[in-house]
C-alpha cells in the first residue's frame, strides 16, 4: 500500500518531497535563482571560484558547482548545449528540476597563476637527463606522461619545453614535490642513477633561494 505525499506548505499533492516540500515549494526555500553569473576560466580547463583556481575533471562538473555556490541550491538537474571555449562567451544552463529555469553563465577567459608562472618562464629547477640518446627521450617522455597525471595534486606541476643539447637534455621543471615523486617512480623503472644539487637563485624576503638540478644518468 502506497501513501500519497503532500507538501506541508502549499498542501499540493506529490510524487516527491525535496526537503520535505514540493518542487515548487523547495525553490522558494532556496537562494533566489539568478539569470547570469560571471565566470573567469582558462584555457587549462581551470575555473576560479572564491578566489582560488579550481581544476574540474568536465565541464558538467564545473557547471554544477558554480551554479551550487551561487543558487545555494542543493538539488538541480541541468541541461545546456556544448560550445567552444575561446575568449568571452554566454553559455545559456537550463534548471530541468526548477521549472526550466535558465541561468546564462557568462564565461570570461583568464590566464590561471599555474598558467602565468608557465608563461614567464617560472621554474624551481632543472632536470639533466643524460646518455644513450634513446632512452633519454624514453625517460623524457615518462616525465612528461607523469608531470600531467600530478597537475591536480600538485601545484605548477608543469614542465618548461626540453632543451637538446650535444650533452643530453634539459628539462626545467615547476614543481620540486611533484618532480622528487617521478624521480622516485624513475629509480623503479629504469636503470639509472641520480645525483641531486643546488645553485643559488637570489633573495626572496630577506632569505636566499636555491634551484634544484637533478641529474640522470642512464647506465
Amino acid at each position: 500500500m502506497s501513501f500519497k505525499k503532500f507538501c506541508p506548505k502549499c498542501g499540493k499533492e506529490t510524487d516527491q518531497l525535496i526537503d520535505g516540500f514540493c518542487k515548487n515549494c523547495a525553490v522558494t526555500k532556496e537562494k533566489p535563482l539568478v539569470s547570469s553569473i560571471k565566470v573567469h576560466y582558462c584555457s587549462c580547463t581551470r575555473i576560479k571560484e572564491k578566489g582560488k583556481w579550481i581544476q574540474y575533471e568536465n565541464i558538467n562538473d564545473a557547471i554544477r558547482s558554480i551554479i551550487k555556490n551561487n543558487t545555494k541550491l542543493k538539488h538541480f538537474e541541468i541541461e545546456y548545449s556544448p560550445v567552444i571555449f575561446e575568449g568571452k562567451i554566454t553559455l545559456p544552463v537550463t534548471l530541468k528540476s526548477h521549472n526550466n529555469h535558465v541561468i546564462d553563465l557568462i564565461f570570461i577567459s583568464h590566464s590561471c597563476d599555474v598558467c602565468s608562472r608557465k608563461a614567464g618562464n617560472y621554474y624551481e629547477g632543472t632536470l639533466q637527463i643524460r646518455g644513450n640518446i634513446n632512452k633519454a627521450d624514453e625517460i623524457k617522455d615518462y616525465i612528461t606522461l607523469k608531470s600531467e597525471e600530478y597537475k591536480d595534486k600538485y601545484e605548477n606541476s608543469f614542465l618548461q619545453p626540453a632543451e637538446y643539447s650535444k650533452h643530453g637534455i634539459d628539462i626545467r621543471f615547476g614543481s620540486t614535490k611533484a618532480i622528487m615523486k617521478i624521480i622516485r617512480e624513475i629509480r623503479n623503472n629504469f636503470s639509472v642513477t641520480i645525483k641531486h644539487s643546488f645553485e643559488l637563485a637570489g633573495m626572496k624576503d630577506g632569505k636566499h633561494m636555491s634551484r634544484k638540478t637533478i641529474l640522470i644518468r642512464i647506465e
